[in-house]
C-alpha cells in the first residue's frame, strides 16, 4: 500500500525521495507488504524533510481522509435493513424452536436451530419449520451438531495464527492493529477453505435435491393418475425439497460476488494498488450477501411463519391456555381441543368441561352444528374423554407427536353429523386429507397412524409374525378382561361376585406376566410399542372394580396381582401416557355415576 500526505500550496515541496501524484499529494513509492512494512519510513533520515519553507495552513487537504456524511448515511441506509430482518428473523427462529415443542420434536430443527444461533451473530440465516424424516436420535444430532462446531473452530484457528501485531506511534497516539499476513501459505489456506468446505458441498446437494425433487415430481404424477389426491406427506416433502434446493440456489447467488472480490483481493497483483472500484463493489458485495438473511424468509417461512409467530407471543387470555411447557392449545365454544405437541398433554383440559353427568360432555355440544375442517392438512380426532377405546388413538397420537386437532362427541346422545361420518357411532374416528376421508375402529385407527406419520418412532415390530403376535395378544387379553364389564355395570352389590372377579384379575395377571416375561414392557423395547398402549386404558382402569367392590386398590394390587402393579407403575412413568391419561380418581368418579343410571335400567 502506498502512504499520501497533503502537499502545500504550489507544490512548493523540499528535495525528498517523495514523489508528487496526480491530484497533489506527497507519496511514498514504496511498497510496504513484507514484515518491515514500515523500516523504509522508520531508517528515513529526518533531516531531508525540511518543511520550513512550507505554509501548511492554507491547504484545504486533511491529514486523515474521511468519508463524506452523505456515502455513510447512504451506506448506514442500505444495510440497516438486512440487519434488521437478520437480527430479528433469526431470533423468531430461535425464540419458535426452543418454545414450540411442535417444532422442536424435529431432529432436523435441532440442525435448524444451530445454524440459526450460529448465523445470528452475521445475520445470515434463517431456517426451515416442517419436519423432514430423519434416522438419527436426539443424541446423536447433538454429537453431530458438538462435531461441526468443533470443526469449525479447527479450520478457522488458522486465520488467527496467520496475523501480525503491528504498532505506529503518532505523535498523539499509538496505532496498533493486527492485519493478515499475506503469504503465499495464507492464500493457499483460503482456497483449502473455500473449495471443500463451500463450492464442493453446494455443488454435490443441488445435484442430489435436484435428482430428489425429479422422483418425488414422478412419484407424485403416479399417484395422482391412480388417486384424486396426492398425499398430504408426499405434498409436504415436494415443498420441502423444492425450498431446500432455492435456499440453496439463492446463498450461490448472494454470495457470488464477494467470494470473485475475496480471491481478486487475495491473487491481485503486490507491486500494484487495489483499483478504486475494489471498496464500493466490496461494499455491495457483502450487503447482497447479508441480503441472503433478508430473502431466506420470504423462501423458507412464507404462510408458515405468519401462522406460527402468533404463538410466540401466546397467552392465557383470548381463549387460549398455556400448558406447563409453554403448549398452546385451543379452547372454543366447540370443544376442539388442538395437539401441539409436548407440554401436559390433554390432562384437565376436557374435564373441565364436565358437570359431573356421565357424558363428560361439555354442555351445547348436542345441538352444535358440524364444526368445518379449516385445515385439510391437520388431522381431525373424534373423540369422547372417558373412552378407553378412545385413549388408545391419543395414546399412538402423542407417542409420535403427530399435530392433530379433537372434537370430543356425546356418545349417548349422537348428532346427526356425527352418524353420518360413522354409522356405527363409534370413537376413536380419524378424518384427513382434503377430500375428508375417515377411518374408524381404534386398533385399525392406531395401526393406520403408525404406518403412515414415520417421523415419530415406530411403535410395531418390523417382522410380520410380531405384528401378528401381538394383534393376537390383544384380542387374548380383551377376552380375558371382559369379566370386568360383566359385573361392573350390571351386579349392584359386587361382593356378592367378588370370588368371581378375583379369579378373572388372576387371570390376568397371569397372562400379562406370560407374555411380559422379564421385560419392561410388552413391547420388548425400553419404551412402550402399539401392543402396550392397546391394553393400558384397562389397566389404567383395572383397580376401579377392587375398590368399587370395598378393597382397597393400592394394597391389593401389589400383594395379589405383582404384574399387574409393576406394570401399571412402568407405564405411568411414561411421558406418553401422563400426557393422555385422565386422574384415576376422575376415572372412578365417573364409573360410579354410570353404574347408577345403567344398573337402574
Amino acid at each position: 500500500m502506498h502512504y499520501f500526505l497533503p502537499l502545500p500550496p504550489n507544490n512548493d515541496l523540499p528535495d525528498t525521495p517523495f514523489g508528487i501524484s496526480n491530484d497533489s499529494t506527497l507519496f511514498c513509492p514504496q511498497d510496504l507488504r513484507n514484515e518491515s512494512d514500515f523500516d523504509y519510513l522508520h531508517n528515513f533520515d529526518p533531516t531531508l524533510f525540511n518543511f520550513s519553507r512550507c505554509n501548511f495552513s492554507d491547504s484545504d487537504h486533511p491529514i486523515w481522509y474521511r468519508r463524506p456524511d452523505w456515502d455513510v448515511a447512504v451506506k448506514t441506509l442500505a444495510i440497516l435493513p438486512v440487519m434488521i430482518v437478520g437480527v430479528f428473523g433469526n431470533l423468531a427462529v430461535i425464540a419458535l424452536i426452543v418454545k414450540l415443542y411442535t417444532l422442536r420434536k424435529s431432529i432436523i430443527n435441532l440442525f435448524i436451530l444451530n445454524m440459526a444461533i450460529a448465523d445470528l451473530l452475521t445475520t445470515v440465516y434463517i431456517a426451515i419449520c416442517y419436519p423432514q424424516r430423519c434416522h438419527l436420535n436426539r443424541k446423536q444430532s447433538y454429537i453431530i451438531t458438538t462435531a461441526i462446531w468443533a470443526i469449525a473452530i479447527t479450520l478457522a484457528s488458522p486465520l488467527a495464527y496467520w496475523r501480525v501485531y503491528k504498532e505506529r506511534q503518532w505523535l498523539d497516539v499509538n496505532e496498533k492493529w493486527c492485519p493478515e499476513d499475506h503469504t503465499n501459505v495464507s492464500k493457499y489456506y483460503w482456497l483449502f477453505l473455500m473449495l471443500p468446505l463451500v463450492y464442493i458441498p453446494l455443488i454435490v446437494v443441488t445435484i442430489i435435491y435436484t435428482v430428489i425433487i425429479r422422483r418425488l415430481d414422478r412419484l407424485a404424477r403416479a399417484l395422482a393418475d391412480r388417486a384424486s389426491d396426492v398425499p398430504t406427506k408426499l405434498r409436504h416433502r415436494q415443498i420441502l425439497m423444492k425450498m431446500l434446493l432455492t435456499y440453496i440456489i439463492t446463498t450461490i447467488i448472494c454470495w457470488f460476488p464477494l467470494q470473485v472480490l475475496v480471491y481478486y483481493r487475495r491473487f491481485h497483483i503486490e507491486s500494484d494498488l487495489l483499483p478504486r472500484w475494489y471498496d464500493d463493489c466490496t461494499f455491495l458485495a457483502q450487503i447482497f450477501a447479508s441480503a441472503n438473511s433478508a430473502i431466506n424468509p420470504v423462501v423458507t417461512f412464507r404462510k408458515s411463519f405468519a401462522h406460527l409467530l402468533p404463538k410466540l407471543f401466546a397467552n392465557t387470555s383470548h381463549g387460549h391456555r398455556v400448558g406447563p411447557q409453554g403448549v398452546i392449545r385451543r379452547q372454543l365454544d366447540i370443544p376442539v381441543i388442538a395437539w401441539d405437541g409436548g407440554g401436559g398433554g390433554y390432562r384437565g383440559l376436557e374435564i373441565k368441561g364436565w358437570d359431573g353427568s356421565p357424558d363428560i360432555t361439555p354442555k351445547g355440544l348436542k345441538s352444535d352444528p358440524f364444526p368445518p375442517r379449516t385445515n385439510t392438512d391437520l388431522l381431525r380426532v373424534y373423540s369422547n374423554q372417558i373412552c378407553p377405546y378412545a385413549e388408545r388413538a391419543l395414546l399412538v397420537l402423542v407417542a409420535k407427536d403427530i399435530e392433530h386437532e379433537i372434537i370430543n362427541v356425546n356418545l349417548r346422545d349422537k348428532v346427526e353429523w356425527w352418524v353420518e361420518r360413522n354409522p356405527l357411532g363409534k370413537v376413536p374416528t380419524i378424518e384427513f386429507g382434503a377430500d375428508n376421508k375417515v377411518l374408524y375402529e381404534s386398533l385399525i385407527v392406531a395401526e393406520y397412524l403408525d404406518e403412515v406419520y414415520t417421523e415419530g418412532r415406530p411403535l410395531q415390530p418390523r417382522d410380520a409374525y410380531q405384528r401378528a403376535s401381538d394383534k393376537v395378544f390383544i384380542e387374548t387379553f380383551g377376552a380375558s378382561y371382559s369379566f370386568n364389564y360383566k359385573y361392573i355395570y350390571s351386579t349392584d352389590d359386587l361382593t356378592t361376585v367378588w370370588s368371581e372377579i378375583a379369579d378373572g384379575l388372576k387371570k390376568v395377571d397371569t397372562l400379562l406376566a406370560k407374555r411380559r416375561a422379564n421385560n419392561r414392557y410388552l413391547s420388548g423395547e425400553s419404551l412402550p410399542g402399539l401392543v402396550d398402549y392397546a391394553i393400558w386404558p384397562f389397566i389404567e382402569r383395572l383397580p376401579q372394580i377392587i375398590d368399587l367392590a370395598g378393597h382397597n386398590a393400592a394394597d391389593y394390587l401389589p400383594k395379589e396381582l405383582p404384574t399387574v402393579h409393576d406394570y401399571r407403575q412402568q407405564l405411568l412413568a411414561d411421558s406418553t401416557v401422563q400426557k393422555v391419561s385422565l386422574p384415576y380418581e376422575t376415572l372412578l368418579a365417573f364409573t360410579r355415576e354410570y353404574r347408577k343410571i345403567l344398573i337402574k335400567k
